[in-house]
């Protein structure tokens, strides 16, 4: 799990876990970590984000979330056909979540060994990750924060 900016700096990276980890269930027991972490943020991330776009409360960072079309949810009975404001909204994330993704192609493209499931230890997975992480983020260039 990668939070980068919108110079594709890694700002925070959690992991490795699981990718049976549900991104929703992951936000929901590490929320009170990413207030604390990102206040009045703005983050962009896929539909398994929902959560955090749906429970903003003040202080929050705010999500932005594309909605699931019709017969992409977890329980298709509460599906419904996207109207056109919510088709607008998705694509204006969709084309704001491709910088954010970034990383997450060149750190694959560089690193094949993470572009599949991980077969080693887990302590292996975990010191890869930091190691191309930390290699991205230096040829990303230093973290230059606003002044206040």
């Amino acid at each position: 799990m990668i939070v980068s900016d919108a110079q594709r700096r890694v700002r925070e990276f959690w992991g490795p876990f699981s990718p049976k980890l549900y991104d929703g269930t992951w936000l929901e027991q590490h929320c009170f970590e990413i207030k604390t972490k990102f206040p009045n943020d703005t983050i962009i991330a896929d539909n398994h984000f929902s959560w955090g776009r749906d429970h903003v409360e003040e202080g929050w960072p705010r999500f932005y979330a594309n909605y699931a079309e019709y017969g992409k949810t977890k329980d298709c009975s509460s599906a419904s056909v996207l109207v056109a404001e919510k088709k607008k909204y998705n694509r204006a994330v969709k084309h704001a979540r491709a910088r954010v993704e970034s990383p997450f192609g060149n750190i694959k493209e560089t690193w094949k060994i993470l572009g599949k499931p991980f077969r080693g230890a887990r302590e292996h997975h975990g010191r890869i990750l930091t190691f191309a992480i930390g290699l991205h983020s230096a040829r990303i260039g230093p973290v230059k924060l606003p002044k206040d």
